[in-house]
């Protein structure tokens, strides 16, 4: 088809002047056996011969078709976009996939459905899921949209972390720095459970060397600073006290066990978890009676060791001894 294969415009629907003498309006069911209805179109009365009690079809029914047929064909050509009917969306079983209406609120807006037998008001889908708006007026609905969406969503992260300015609090919390004998300290940055909170904390004492905590406070408000950190990276205990740190060997982490076990000449002792290979030191002592004991090294192996002694056993029994073993982690 080509645009000059294009209909005249139809300006006024047909039969538009005719009086009521000559144009009636096609009702959907008509109970006059010899009028034309939607339904029946003309009845079968108008096609038997008059000969046989049949009767003409009436001029004022064929008026009245083409009347209702050119005046929609005159609205198609003006470019009328209807609204939202539910009458009429209740009497067609709803909307098609792909119908297109104009926004009963903003003449601006087309609204595509999403859907076939697509029954729902535009007015009330509010989440844009039956239709589908166009137009100059959606980047304000699109916003309005996104808006709520937004309140929503603060609504549900309501109580997880609430933020005011650069202060968090909530299940994770965090605030500024404050004062205090020469020193500076940042509020705790964590998180919280019931009256509990774990939190990590920096320091600046009045020499400017930064120092970091690691806390555990308890539901009853005691105080357990489990782990520090030194101004130049060195982890200690809450007294000061550096952890025992293994160097690695031959390119390998090492990791230390020490158990306590019974133990006699020849028995194999097992380490409470496995090496990932021989171990490179194990010391043995005895811890009950004088024993000159040890590990037949010839045995060493990832999993465990051979009891070896240089000396009887004076507790004549099996006897408690303690063992420390370095190994490849």
């Amino acid at each position: 088809m080509k645009a000059s294969d294009l209909p005249t415009k139809i300006t006024v629907p047909f039969a538009d002047s005719a009086g009521p003498s000559y144009r009636r309006d096609i009702p959907l069911q008509s109970s006059d056996a010899g009028a034309a209805s939607f339904m029946l179109g003309f009845p079968a009365l108008t096609f038997q011969p008059t000969g046989a009690g049949g009767t003409p079809p009436d001029g004022r029914d064929m008026n009245g078709i083409l009347h209702a047929l050119s005046s929609v064909a005159r609205s198609w050509f003006a470019g009328i976009t209807q609204t939202f009917d539910p009458a009429f969306a209740s009497d067609v079983g709803g909307y098609p996939l792909g119908a297109v209406l104009r926004s009963s609120t903003d003449p601006t807006v087309l609204l595509i459905s999403q859907q076939d037998g697509n029954m729902t008001d535009p007015a009330t889908d509010h989440d844009g899921i039956h239709w589908h708006g166009i137009g100059s007026g959606t980047l304000q609905n699109t916003l309005d949209d996104l808006s709520r969406r937004l309140d929503d969503l603060s609504r549900t992260l309501d109580g997880k972390v609430n933020r005011s300015g650069d202060t968090m609090n909530g299940s994770l919390f965090s605030t500024g720095t404050y004062g205090f004998n020469g020193s500076e300290s940042t509020y705790p940055v964590g998180a919280q459970m019931g009256g509990a909170q774990l939190y990590l904390q920096l320091t600046r004492n009045s020499s400017g060397d930064i120092s970091a905590s690691l806390t555990f406070r308890s539901a009853g408000g005691a105080y357990y600073n489990f782990i520090g950190i030194t101004p130049d990276g060195n982890m200690v205990s809450p007294r000061g006290n550096g952890f025992l740190e293994i160097s690695p060997q031959n390119g390998l982490p090492m990791k230390l066990q020490a158990f306590t076990t019974k133990a006699d000449r020849g028995w194999v002792i097992k380490f409470p978890t496995r090496f990932s290979g021989p171990p490179v030191s194990i010391i043995v002592s005895a811890l009950e009676n004088d024993w000159d004991c040890g590990a037949d090294h010839s045995t060493w192996a990832a999993d465990g060791f051979t009891m070896s002694t240089w000396s009887d056993n004076t507790a004549n029994r099996p006897q408690y001894v303690s063992i420390m073993a370095v190994g490849p982690a």
